[in-house]
């Protein structure tokens, strides 16, 4: 019955020893899963998730689920993160959660800094016995329930970086190795420490595009390290795409966009190297981040400025077209104001001297005293016309009357004449 139970654990502890911590391909975006001091060092807080599906085609084969938070205390120059995640290696489970604590101590006006980070919280470890098959029947029946124990868990690492420029990374996860018990309180299996080493630069080629080189080391007794080497080719800051190498495993492809530059997606795709190719089409890998601030990427800025100001351009020349519009006259206005030129005096200044304001009072009294003797000449001028007109009747009435008068005088001296004659 120990042997059983002893070769059972062994088993155990080859595929944990094989695989202490969680792997990713994109190591490079999701620092917070590798090294506890990068809690803090970017302006904003943001969440990762890194969820790994590796050798597709194979049952039970390792599947990875990472969830990371970190965000600055700007006024300290602290900052804090949390980490969780669970691990799937056949029977095996693997649940960590993990809260971070970071110093950041800047160094020079480059704004290069120094950080210190603490990790401490809880692993637990579980094995399904229903998936393990023995020989002996009775056996079985002690594995067939699924024991866990809980452990604790601790961490440190530092982190010297240049924002956007470059950073070096060493952290020692699993600092205590906590003894597993699983199945007996008699075991030798622990959790095995492990050191990381990362780091990357990035090199500006123009304004829109950039290459960043990144190398990740990870060390465990008594496994041979294992180095993972790649760069990313990154457009505008928003689209990359890279590759990257791990020795002696699988070749990665990766792929990536930045969705107004606060949602972030990113896809690897693993080739395997080793004789397990054979029985697998590959590994898949799906980064999802967010990001809780609108400012980040200098090249987003730039174009988020660029929109500020075309918008604030447009917003000044409204109230001056509409000034321009108020102040021009029309057509319409323009011969109106000449007709009232035409037909009103002109308008002098209402802020006059009191020499003009005597001047013009005097003008004034002279008008109205010259308006007043045209109205006196009028009916004047009225008067006579109307006493004119029945003398000039009574001279036409003379002139009606003689001729009628006249008439029969003409006649009587007409016949006496002819009666003179005739005598």
């Amino acid at each position: 019955m120990k042997r059983i139970l002893y070769i059972v654990f062994l088993f155990v502890v080859a595929v944990g020893s094989a695989q202490q911590l969680p792997q990713y391909s994109q190591y490079m975006l999701n620092e917070m899963a590798i090294n506890p001091a990068v809690a803090g060092r970017d302006q904003y807080p943001e969440v990762r998730s890194n969820n790994r599906y590796q050798w597709a085609g194979i049952t039970d084969a390792p599947r990875t689920y990472m969830l990371t938070l970190q965000g600055p205390i700007q006024e300290k120059n602290m900052g804090l993160g949390m980490n969780l995640y669970t691990d799937i290696v056949g029977p095996t489970r693997r649940t960590g959660l993990t809260g971070t604590y970071a110093y950041h101590l800047q160094l020079n006006e480059k704004k290069m800094f120094l950080s210190m980070g603490l990790s401490a919280g809880v692993l637990q470890w579980g094995v399904d016995g229903s998936k393990i098959t023995l020989h002996d029947d009775g056996d079985q029946q002690l594995l067939s329930q699924y024991q866990t124990a809980v452990v604790p868990d601790l961490g440190a690492g530092l982190y010297f970086y240049q924002k956007d420029k470059f950073y070096v990374g060493l952290s020692v996860p699993q600092m205590y190795n906590a003894p597993l018990a699983v199945y007996t309180h008699n075991s030798k299996s622990k959790i095995v420490s492990q050191l990381n080493i990362n780091g990357a630069y990035t090199f500006s080629l123009g304004t829109d595009f950039k290459i960043e080189p990144s190398f990740l080391l990870k060390y465990e007794k008594p496994t041979p390290m294992k180095v993972d080497v790649g760069a990313r080719f990154i457009y505008q800051d928003q689209i990359w795409l890279g590759t990257t190498y791990r020795h002696k495993d699988a070749m990665s492809f990766l792929i990536g966009y930045m969705f107004n530059n606060y949602l972030m997606v990113g896809y690897s795709y693993d080739v395997t190297t080793t004789k397990i190719k054979n029985y697998t089409s590959g590994s898949n890998e799906i980064m999802l981040g967010i990001r809780f601030s609108r400012k980040q990427s200098p090249t987003w800025e730039s174009q988020q400025k660029e929109k500020e100001s075309y918008k604030s351009e447009e917003i000044s020349q409204q109230p001056e077209t509409s000034k321009t519009e108020e102040t021009t006259p029309t057509v319409q206005d323009t011969i109106q104001t000449l007709k009232v030129e035409e037909t009103t005096p002109a308008i002098q200044d209402t802020t006059q001297t009191p020499e003009e304001e005597e001047s013009g009072k005097s003008a004034e009294d002279s008008e109205q005293t010259e308006a007043s003797k045209v109205e006196e000449t009028k009916p004047s001028e009225e008067e006579p016309k109307q006493e004119e007109s029945p003398k000039v009747e009574e001279i036409q009435q003379p002139e009606d009357t003689t001729p009628v008068e006249e008439t029969p005088k003409a006649e009587e001296q007409q016949q006496q004449q002819d009666n003179e004659t005739s005598e």
